[in-house]
C-alpha cells in the first residue's frame, strides 16, 4: 500500500481514528527512515500472494534488514534470506 496516495491516508485515518496531522508526521518519519529501491532480482513463488514477491525483491535490492508489514502472507514467512519480516507492533517494540 502506498502512503503517498490520499485515498490510502483517508483509510488509515478511518481505521485508526488518528488526526491527519499525526498521519502526515508518521509518513514523513517513515519516508526519512526508508530506503526506496527498484527490484533488481526477480523472486517468484516465495509468498502465497505473488504480489508480495515484489516486496521481497525490492528488499533484497535495497539490502534491507527488515520488512515491516501488517500483511499476513509476508509475516508468515518470518524471514527471507537475512531479511526479518516483522509487524509494525514488533518493530515499535524494538525502538
Amino acid at each position: 500500500m502506498s502512503y503517498n496516495n490520499q485515498g490510502n491516508r483517508k483509510r488509515i485515518k478511518a481505521k485508526f481514528k488518528i488526526k491527519k496531522e499525526i498521519i502526515e508526521e508518521v509518513v514523513a518519519l517513515i519516508k526519512e527512515a526508508s530506503t526506496y529501491s527498484d527490484a533488481k532480482e526477480k523472486i517468484e513463488g516465495i509468498c502465497r500472494d505473488k504480489d508480495d514477491d515484489l516486496i521481497l525483491s525490492c528488499a533484497i535490492s535495497a539490502r534491507a534488514n527488515y520488512i515491516v508489514s501488517g500483511d499476513k502472507d509476508l509475516l508468515d514467512i518470518k524471514q527471507y534470506k537475512d531479511i526479518k519480516i516483522i509487524s509494525p507492533r514488533d518493530f515499535e517494540a524494538m525502538l
